[in-house]
């Protein structure tokens, strides 16, 4: 008897762990993994695929639709012949691999596979149809807020009809509750690492005046994505004394006394310069009304290589997950005082570390969760 086969299906290219990760467990349960996408920048390494196939997703497609086939190569919105092309690209993979089942990845793959008559379940890392709106909020030119009205009001309508179709697997209950108003079967799973992937680190001490902290991620201090605002990171560590140094990782600037950018690295290089230079990860976003819905992968990384957790208070999924096992702020100056306490009660600090990696390693790990995606498979 032939093992079965899920196909992953991805509108931009492998370089999500989640993907990994949930092929790395249908490879487990014994079935045939594929992968089909952009394959645009240096893919993460994986044996778990039995073959990785290649698509050209381009933007339009996110918006388009076909129409009659007199009106296959009208060039505007909404760009039938990308949506036309992008169509027959896949029933070429399709026919290639004729998988059992298509675990796609977010919702611009998820409408076009709905289409193909194949098992499916979605998989919504983002909740896009309200995240456009929150990124463009603050908006000041009427033409960005009316698009950002329109591509949410569009995407919203692509989730209801997934959702009333396929079951639905993302990464918070914030997400999951907004599913729910019309999908039946709605699974959690959290971005936790795998067991294997962080490796049982013994932690570097900090000491006092010499602690170092670190934000790991491309966001920029100039013109910062609304809710994931940090423009005044640097700040604190300029101007303020007492509350250690900063590492960045993702950017390639600013490099000052106290502040030390290492660029765009491998990720299993990040977490050796966590583990062996920093004590402290941030997460120094201003306040946003998408916090709710949101669950980045960076914390339960700073937890599993042995740094302490400071996130901003509207933060709840991730609050939620570490309990009293993190530090919590509700503004800049409250940020820094946590900082200077730590960098003069290191030992305090260093105690915290040792709890929340022991948190993390028991609880905050992929495998406490995947049965939840075999679990969707079984419902698609």
């Amino acid at each position: 008897m032939s093992r079965l086969k899920i196909l992953h299906l991805n509108d931009g290219d492998l370089d999500d762990p989640r993907i990994v990760n949930s092929a790395i467990t249908g490879k487990k349960a014994g079935y045939d993994v594929f992968f089909c996408g952009t394959n645009k920048s240096v893919p993460l390494n994986t044996d778990a695929f039995k073959e990785k196939l290649k698509i050209d997703f381009v933007r339009k497609a996110k918006f388009a639709k076909p129409l009659a086939s007199f009106l296959n190569y009208w060039p505007w919105y909404p760009y039938p012949r990308e949506a036309r092309i992008l169509e027959r690209q896949l029933k070429s993979v399709i026919s290639q691999i004729r998988p059992d089942l298509i675990h796609a990845h977010n919702i611009f793959a998820g409408r076009y596979a709905s289409s193909l008559g194949i098992p499916m379940v979605l998989d919504d890392h983002e909740l896009y149809s309200v995240e456009v709106r929150a990124e463009y909020d603050k908006a000041t030119r009427l033409k960005t807020k009316v698009k950002a009205k329109l591509k949410g009001k569009q995407w919203a309508a692509f989730e209801h009809k997934l959702g009333r179709k396929h079951p639905i697997i993302t990464v918070s209950e914030g997400i999951a509750d907004h599913h729910r108003q019309y999908c039946q079967n709605v699974f959690v799973v959290p971005n936790y690492p795998r067991l294997n992937e962080m490796k049982s680190t013994n932690l570097t001490k900090a000491t006092n005046g010499k602690v170092q902290s670190v934000y790991l991620g491309r966001d920029p201090v100039l013109n910062p994505s609304s809710f994931r605002d940090i423009s005044h990171l640097n700040v604190i560590f300029s101007d303020r004394k007492h509350v250690g140094n900063l590492a960045r990782i993702g950017v390639a600037g600013p490099t000052t006394p106290t502040i030390k950018s290492f660029g765009l690295v491998r990720m299993v290089d990040a977490y050796r310069i966590m583990q062996e230079q920093c004590h402290i990860g941030l997460v120094p976003w201003r306040r946003h009304w998408f916090h709710k819905y949101c669950v980045p992968n960076k914390v339960y990384e700073y937890a599993h290589c042995g740094l302490w957790l400071i996130t901003i208070d509207d933060l709840h999924p991730v609050i939620n997950d570490f309990g009293s096992l993190c530090d919590t702020f509700g503004n800049y100056e409250e940020l820094s005082s946590l900082l200077e306490y730590y960098n003069t009660h290191t030992d305090e600090l260093n105690e915290k570390r040792l709890r929340s990696l022991k948190h993390a390693q028991t609880n905050l790990v992929w495998e406490k969760v995947e049965h939840k995606i075999l679990e969707a498979y079984r419902t698609a």
